[in-house]
């Protein structure tokens, strides 16, 4: 564990924290391809905090909140920026955003209640929607191509991590920020007692 706070990979959470209200000022001028090259850098500094963190042996409760703060701000914001820049594609499937977005307030407010802050999960699913949703507003902003593909997968892994989160503040007692996959935990041991039950029936 390192006692400094300000680790190289924690000024780049840090740097990304920064660049979500220095990216409002081009998105309400109407640049969308210097808020697509915004979320390059984004990205950047998101795959390099956790790896470098972990190779320089600088992990930390504070670098892994700042990092969640980081990554809830900017998905936050990717909303604004849409409805900012292009309007359209929320009008699109505005119902399916609007559940999606009132699932995730709903989970963030059941960790408060339960926790007494927001939790802190590390989900697999979560680092593949983050992957998919810069893939796919860079394509958006900087490209100006709209990729329905990474629309759709980006909504369906954001569903999977909405339905995790709910999973785990629904159903432990005390929660365990470290478990990767709730889902595919509970199917694994669904599957597991299903073996258990035929290989004792007679």
């Amino acid at each position: 564990m390192q006692s400094n706070r300000w680790t190289i990979p924690n000024l780049f959470s840090l740097l990304r924290l920064l660049l979500v209200p220095t990216l409002w000022v081009p998105a309400l001028l109407d640049l969308p391809k210097t808020v697509g090259f915004g979320l390059i850098l984004a990205a950047v500094t998101d795959i390099l905090d956790g790896r470098l963190a972990r190779r320089l042996n600088q992990t930390s409760s504070f670098g892994s909140k700042l990092d969640s703060v980081a990554d809830r701000c900017v998905t936050c914001s990717a909303v604004g920026w849409l409805l900012v820049l292009r309007p359209e594609v929320v009008r699109a499937h505005q119902y399916f955003i609007a559940v999606l977005t009132a699932t995730g307030v709903f989970s963030l407010a059941l960790g408060w209640r339960n926790l007494g802050r927001l939790a802190n999960f590390q989900f697999n699913s979560g680092r593949a929607a983050g992957i998919v949703g810069y893939l796919f507003l860079i394509d958006l902003f900087f490209v100006n191509r709209y990729a329905q593909p990474l629309f759709y997968a980006l909504m369906v892994l954001a569903w999977i991590v909405a339905i995790e989160a709910l999973m785990l503040l629904f159903t432990r007692d005390s929660l365990d920020e470290g478990v990767s996959s709730p889902l595919y935990s509970y199917i694994s041991s669904s599957n597991r007692w299903h073996r258990r039950g035929e290989r004792s029936t007679p």
